[in-house]
Order: C-alpha cells, then structure tokens, then sequence
C-alpha cells in the first residue's frame, strides 16, 4: 500500500457491453422495472423527459456514471476511473468536460394501460428518443429468490445507532429494482433478542414475502455467544420465529484454517436440536462434495462446479442448488441459472467495506458495496452500483422464464419454443460465458417478449 497506485485508462468508461448495445426501445411487464442504457458521453445540464402516451406517463430516473478511481476487480494492484457508481442526474455539474454516461431507470405502475410510451433525454448537444412498450402479458411474482448479501453500515455498531430505518430504505431501493431474495442482516437470536429477531425477520417478510432468505452469520454468531449447549438450547424458538429462513451452518469449509470441530457432528447436533431447520453451505471446491448430503441447500460457485451435471447430482441428492458469488451477474442469475435448475441467486456484497469505503486503497482487497454509502439512506434516488442492475435483469429475465415454463405446461407451440431456447442456453458454464454476451440476452429476452405479447395478442 505504500507502493504508488498505477492507473489504468483502458478500464475508463462504464461497462456497456455487458448490458448489450443500448437498445432505444424496452419492454416491460406491469409491476416491472427496466432499464435503458444511453451510449456515449454526455456533456452539458440534462433534462428526462418522463415516457408518455395518451393518458398516461411512467415514473422514471436519470442516472449519471460517477467517475471514482476504483480497483477494476477486487484484487487488482491498479486503479481505474470507472463510472460503474449510478448517482441521480440531479447531482450532475454542468461544467463537466469528460461528459457523462447516462442510464434511464423506468417503472411500470400494476395499472398501468399496455401501449407504446416515447421519453427523451435532452442534451444540449442531441435529443436521445427512446420507447417503453408495456405489455398486456402478466408475469408470475420470481420462482427463485435472487438477491444480495446484505449487513448494516459499520456505523450504526460504532456509534450504537438502530439501523432498522436505513436497512427498510435500502430493502426498499432492491425489492423495487425487482430483487426477489437477500442473505439479510438478522439479529442473533439469543433468548434476550429474540423478539428483536422476529421483528427483522417480519420486516424482511414485508419486503420478500414469499421467499426463502439466507440467514448467513446469524447461526455462527449464536455458537460463539452462547456456546454450543446454550445455542442448541436457543435455536429451537429461532426456527419457530423464522419458518423460512436457510440458515448458514458452512461457509466454504475446505478452506486453509477452518477446520475444527467435525462439521458432520455440528450439523447432527444442530438437526437433533431444531428437526425443522433448514441448513445450507456455501460449498466453492472438489473437496465440499463429500459433505452435500449435510445440507438442505448448496450454494455453488464455479470453484466447486456449476455445470448442468453438478446441479442433476444435488437434484438426485435432494439438495437445492443456489448459485453465488459468481458473474458475468445477468447470465448467472438469470439464463443460465434457469437452464441448470438454480433456486436461487446471491452476490456479495451490498454493503461490506474493507476500511475507508471512500478510498480503495486503504484495505487488501477492494470494497464490495453494490449500495454504495451515501449522506441519506432514504434518499428518492439512491446510488446504486451498475451491476446492481445486471442481477435485477437476472432476476426479470427469470420472470420471463416462469411465464413460458407455466405457458409450454399447457400449449405445445409454448412448449416448442421452450425446447428452443433452452438449446440455445450452454449447460455448461464455461461455454456459457463465452457464447452469452450482454447483447445475447438482450436477444434472448427480447424472443420471450415477443413470443408472449403475440400469444397474448399485445
């Protein structure tokens, strides 16, 4: 660290690419969120103007790429000027000579009327039209939980502040970007926070209803504090609180120093403890098959395998494979994840600097901060982290996918196409990530749309 930092300008734009070309035109489902990628570099003061038709207008925002020097991956010895940080538009200054990078976010109401709505961002220098087209076709709720890891800014411990209001807001900021499940900061459910537990978790259930979260360090932090007698003892009234949750018990166990007690018989205590449980290990090598049969649910990430097959053998295990930590984010949450049969989707992180989230410097590794902090949690438009929005359209192309999975059950040209498109999906991860670009699933979306607006007639 006391090395000079060399930068890199060959990593000095936001990442297009991997969004896909910037279509001019989106389609989105009611209750849906979408997002429109404006190319080039925009100098100059800007002005939205919201997408209307006849009657009626959508609720949208202006994003701006907020050049900070960051590291390009979380190991990298050099720093690059990258926009990847969205803040609101609002915040832009007009004297700006290297121009800005533009993303348009749009909301579609559940009322809103099926139709073709036209907006524009105006520039001093052009008038960029794009089109918003609002379908008639309603998209099941998401049949996996796809989300992030998510903690309380250190702050709150420091100065012994409640977190609950910031943490609604930023449940809020994700469940609206249409992320369906979080790995969420819990209170440790010792007898004397206990009803502090069940209101987290109440709060965690009016925002991702419906699904099952990850609780990740919630079980650990019961072993440390209350030893292993007094935790089984807890542990009972912690399940009975949270009938849903997915509790951690291993966090990649075959790494050097975590080997201890014998998992197999922590695992056995923990069932004779709580038979409801459910238990899930983050599993990232060769060596954690051995333990599959310990879990209810197997995170996986290319370390242990991801391919078709690996998912078939916790299938016939009786194990549900979620996938983590694992990018390109779009591909991984959504077409791919469909294609191998994942039931769900984490990313680290939204919220967990190494030291000075403002200096990237400063720690061994980079920050991982999808939400990156800001003066108010609650702000209108928060800022936001541009992969953020790759694993929202991860998680709106499984949408996507659970329409036509219900659809091809009942109609066979629906069943056809299915059988199409999953050919055109590698089953493998590898091959997957070298054929599937940003503009490939933009493509691969774009057929569902199509397919489903004609079957429903718009």
């Amino acid at each position: 660290y006391k090395s000079p930092w060399p930068i890199d300008l060959a990593k000095s734009e936001l990442e297009i690419e991997t969004y896909g070309q910037a279509p001019s035109s989106i389609t989105l489902s009611r209750g849906q969120t979408g997002w429109l990628r404006i190319a080039g570099s925009e100098v100059g003061a800007l002005e939205l103007a919201e997408p209307k038709m006849t009657g009626g207008a959508l609720p949208a925002k202006l994003f701006i790429g907020q050049r900070r020097l960051d590291r390009s991956s979380p190991l990298s010895p050099a720093l690059a000027p990258l926009a990847r940080t969205l803040v609101s538009a609002e915040l832009a200054s007009e004297d700006d000579p290297i121009g800005k990078q533009l993303v348009v976010e749009v909301s579609v109401p559940n009322d809103a009327a099926p139709g073709f709505y036209l907006g524009a961002v105006n520039t001093p220098e052009r008038n960029i039209p794009f089109e918003v087209i609002v379908t008639s076709v309603d998209l099941p709720y998401a049949p996996s939980p796809i989300g992030v890891y998510l903690a309380d800014p250190p702050h709150h411990h420091w100065l012994e502040t409640d977190p609950r209001t910031d943490r609604a807001c930023r449940y809020n900021t994700l469940a609206s970007m249409g992320l369906t499940g979080l790995a969420p900061p819990l209170a440790t459910p010792t007898p004397d926070k206990l009803e502090e537990f069940r209101q987290d978790v109440s709060m965690l259930g009016e925002h991702f209803g419906g699904q099952s979260n990850v609780s990740y360090q919630e079980l650990q932090r019961l072993f440390e504090i209350l030893g292993p007698e007094g935790a089984l003892q807890a542990l009972p009234a912690a399940v009975e609180a949270a009938p849903d949750l997915i509790w951690s018990a291993a966090d990649e166990p075959s790494n050097p120093g975590l080997h201890g007690r014998s998992l197999a018989d922590h695992v056995a205590d923990i069932r004779t403890a709580a038979p409801a449980i459910r238990l899930a290990g983050h599993l990232n090598s060769q060596e954690d098959r051995q333990l599959l049969d310990l879990f209810d649910v197997a995170l996986l990430n290319p370390g242990f395998g991801m391919d078709l097959v690996d998912f078939d053998e916790l299938a016939q295990r009786d194990v549900d494979g979620w996938i983590y930590n694992t990018g390109p984010e779009r591909l991984a949450a959504g077409f791919y994840g469909w294609r191998v049969g994942s039931k769900g989707y984490l990313m680290w992180h939204a919220m967990m600097p190494t030291a000075d989230p403002f200096d990237p410097t400063d720690g061994r590794e980079g920050d991982a901060i999808l939400l990156p902090p800001v003066v108010e949690a609650c702000a209108e438009t928060p800022a936001i982290d541009e992969r953020l929005i790759r694993i929202a359209e991860g998680a709106a192309d499984r949408r996507w996918l659970a329409w036509l999975d219900e659809a091809a059950a009942v109609d066979p040209g629906a069943a056809r196409f299915r059988s199409t498109l999953l050919d055109e999906i590698p089953s493998n991860w590898d091959e997957a990530t070298q054929n599937l670009d940003g503009n490939s699933l933009d493509e691969l979306r774009a057929q569902i749309t199509d397919f489903a607006s004609k079957a429903k007639g718009f």
